[in-house]
């Protein structure tokens, strides 16, 4: 036996001990009190508070010490693990030769012509297929029945870009006439 664990055990054996002799003076005074009912002195008081300090360094010298034998648990198992086996003969692999990669005759890829007929293609404007899609303006004049909001939206702007370009400080009050700049 090592001699820290020596002294830790001997530590816990008078705790103990210490523990069962409160105990037993609690049992006798709790059988006097039972016998004759008084009030708790100040004396039962002290021993009651010395029994539950006791008490709780028992428990965190026994929780410190579980804790310990974890790490140490835990170090023994990372040494197992990486340590190197003795009178073991690591298995010899054998290597085979290099080989030298031959040349290799590579086809290089050359465009395959396309007919002209598919090289004329007809350009689609978007205002062309859908009539209410809307153009791309820069400047935009207020009409009848314009709010903000269906600009901001049909023009596809920021709302906050829209105020701050055109310095407009209440979106609802837009007058007809009135130019936006949209970019």
């Amino acid at each position: 036996m090592t001699e820290p664990n020596h002294v830790e055990n001997n530590m816990k054996t008078l705790i103990l001990n210490k523990i069962e002799e409160i105990k037993n003076k609690f049992r006798n005074e709790t059988q006097e009190l039972e016998n004759n009912p008084q009030p708790l002195t100040i004396k039962g008081a002290v021993y009651v508070v010395a029994g539950l300090h006791v008490a709780v360094i028992v428990g965190i010298m026994l929780f410190s010490s579980a804790s310990k034998a974890r790490a140490t648990a835990a170090e023994d198992k990372k040494f197992l693990e990486t340590a190197p086996m003795v009178g073991v003969d690591e298995p010899k692999v054998e290597v085979p030769p290099k080989i030298e990669p031959k040349p290799v005759a590579v086809a290089i890829a050359k465009p395959t012509p396309v007919p002209r007929s598919m090289l004329q293609t007809k350009i689609v404007d978007k205002k062309d297929q859908n009539p209410s899609y809307p153009q791309y303006k820069r400047e935009y004049v207020v009409q009848q029945g314009d709010s903000f909001y269906k600009i901001v939206k049909k023009y596809r702007v920021s709302p906050k870009k829209l105020q701050v370009l055109n310095n407009i400080k209440d979106p609802n009050k837009l007058a007809v006439g009135q130019k936006l700049k949209l970019m």
